[in-house]
């Protein structure tokens, strides 16, 4: 074989390795371009499957076809086995009304909905789905994105029940206000119905005071000159009377 024969062959050789490498670079260029441009659900994987939520894709017959996100080790059961499982049977409910199946329902005619689930073992999850639409804007399923919202529905419901408690402890609370119309000598205290009553009854009756009795320097002065028979002295101060009519 001579020096042309040898050069032609070893030419051929090296074009056909270079048409090789071609072909690779563009099956590589190729599913570049699929992957940014193809499916944008799928693209974004690698980086939702760190997110703590759920996502998912269904078709038009509300059957789950793909889905993702860190909240899904939350789940018992295999996401895999999961795959074609239409959402009434995922939930356990067929009515149209129950939020899950209405929200993908409306998603399916092209518009978006929300909606929380709380599941047996007490953890809530936000929901949001939207149409998922091919590249000619065709309705193709559902996509959706769920996120654990437990913790907030537990401190929104620790928040109702101090309210509740705090509104409770005000209903009972009594508060004496304004202005209290009281007697000048017997010091009674004329009540909401127009009644005259001894002040600690009326104190007790709007409070939660409680009264002690006792006497002091100047009236127990007045009631041993009462019971030694002398008459009391002009100051003295005059015992309580018992409650009257209004006049």
């Amino acid at each position: 074989m001579d020096d042309f024969t040898r050069s032609r062959k070893d030419l051929l050789a090296e074009l056909e390795e270079l048409r090789q490498r071609v072909a690779a670079l563009e099956k590589q260029r190729n599913t570049t371009v699929s992957v940014l441009h193809g499916d944008p659900v799928r693209r974004t994987a690698p980086l939702v499957s760190r997110v703590p939520a759920l996502v998912w894709t269904t078709d038009t017959r509300m059957r789950l076809t793909w889905w993702t996100g860190g909240a899904v080790q939350q789940l018992a059961t295999d996401p895999d086995e999961l795959i074609g499982m239409d959402i009434p049977t995922y939930f356990g409910f067929d009515d149209p009304e129950f939020p899950p199946i209405a929200a993908h329902v409306k998603a399916l005619q092209g518009k978006s909905a929300s909606y929380e689930v709380e599941a047996a073992d007490g953890v809530t999850m936000s929901s949001h789905v939207q149409p998922l639409r091919d590249a000619g804007g065709a309705i193709q399923g559902v996509i959706g994105v769920a996120i654990d919202i437990s913790r907030r529905c537990a401190a929104e419901r620790q928040r109702e029940e101090l309210i509740g408690e705090l509104r409770e402890a005000l209903d009972r609370v009594k508060v004496l206000s304004g202005l209290i119309p009281i007697c000048m000598h017997c010091k009674n205290v004329r009540n909401d119905g127009g009644y005259w009553e001894q002040v600690e009854t009326y104190v007790h009756d709007h409070s939660d005071a409680e009264f002690t009795h006792a006497i002091c320097p100047e009236c127990m002065e007045h009631s041993l000159r009462r019971a030694e028979g002398s008459s009391p002295t002009s100051d003295a101060p005059v015992p309580p009377k018992t409650p009257r009519s209004p006049r």
